[in-house]
């Protein structure tokens, strides 16, 4: 289980106008190539991390803005909703969760892969695309919702499929009046996963050249009929998952997975919406989304019942 103290260091994560630079700079490096190779998004993402200092310039925020209709909103600093958000249906990237008012899209997003990670493939809705008919828990709405409740405070967690034609689609079953964690596009890596990523510093550049591979006139993000603006989080330091059952959504060995206890280190890096509860009013609602990279494909419809 993640303690409380890994989650309060912000240190731990990119800051948003950090993000907004990668993001910058590694789409105008990129965008005078015809195709795009796992070994340019390598090369882009070890050259934009050491950088230097000085910000990126106009015409470069405007060359990446030109490259997507709205995925600049992505990886922009997030304060509140964007022009194209009617009702501020998301969260603010750095806004606490109320009423415990101690997580912030960065720290519910840890909180996101606690569940993932340690959740088996028979109940994870990652591994099973489709409609499920599961049994109704306290913490499962037909299997394709979590419940987490820490801290003083609750929030729905799902996630879909990828690869999936015709795109995946899910139902949840929502009893709470609590926000909702859904993301939209993420990666995660660790040295357990990869032993060849033997150092952090390998690790990181995997996250984001990952990252910095999504086809950004793909995206896509709504929340019945309305665009949503994702969240970008980035961890630039490992977190700690235990617990990590044998039946994984990532395949990890049974040998390899006792040689760690169980636990692995990971960094993560993604887009996610963190919908305010106030926009999952009583009744059906349709949350979409598309993503496509150069390694990744991602559309998914879930199909909201609130019964609040």
């Amino acid at each position: 289980m993640v303690n409380k103290s890994e989650l309060e260091n912000d240190a731990n994560y990119f800051t948003q106008s950090e993000t907004e630079e990668i993001f910058v700079r590694g789409i105008t490096a990129l965008m005078d190539k015809k195709e795009v190779t796992q070994a340019d998004l390598k090369n882009v993402t070890e050259k934009t991390l050491t950088s230097g200092k000085s910000p990126p310039t106009a015409i470069q925020h405007k060359n990446a803005k030109s490259k997507g209709e709205t995925f600049h909103h992505w990886y922009q600093m997030h304060r509140g909703a964007h022009p194209s958000e009617c009702g501020r249906l998301t969260f603010d990237h750095t806004e606490m969760i109320p009423p415990g008012n101690f997580f912030d899209c960065n720290r519910i997003v840890d909180m996101w892969f606690q569940w993932f990670l340690t959740t088996p493939i028979s109940k994870n809705p990652y591994s099973n695309p489709g409609e499920q008919n599961g049994n109704e828990t306290e913490q499962y709405g037909r299997e394709n919702a979590f419940l987490m409740d820490r801290w003083n405070t609750s929030v729905y967690m799902t996630t879909a499929s990828p690869f999936q034609v015709p795109a995946d689609v899910k139902t949840i079953t929502l009893v709470k009046e609590v926000p909702l964690l859904v993301p939209v596009y993420n990666v995660y890596v660790s040295q357990e996963m990869f032993p060849s990523l033997d150092d952090d510093k390998k690790l990181l550049v995997k996250v984001i050249s990952d990252l910095l591979g999504i086809i950004p006139a793909t995206t896509k993000a709504k929340l019945d009929g309305q665009t949503l603006e994702p969240c970008c989080v980035i961890r630039r330091e490992p977190l700690r998952i235990s617990g990590i059952p044998i039946d994984n959504v990532f395949g990890l060995p049974k040998e390899r997975l006792n040689e760690s206890d169980s636990s692995i280190n990971i960094l993560h890096g993604g887009f996610w919406v963190l919908i305010r509860p106030e926009a999952l009013t009583a009744g059906d609602h349709l949350l979409e989304w598309t993503v496509e990279s150069v390694n990744y494909k991602m559309s998914a419809e879930i199909r909201i019942n609130a019964l609040v």
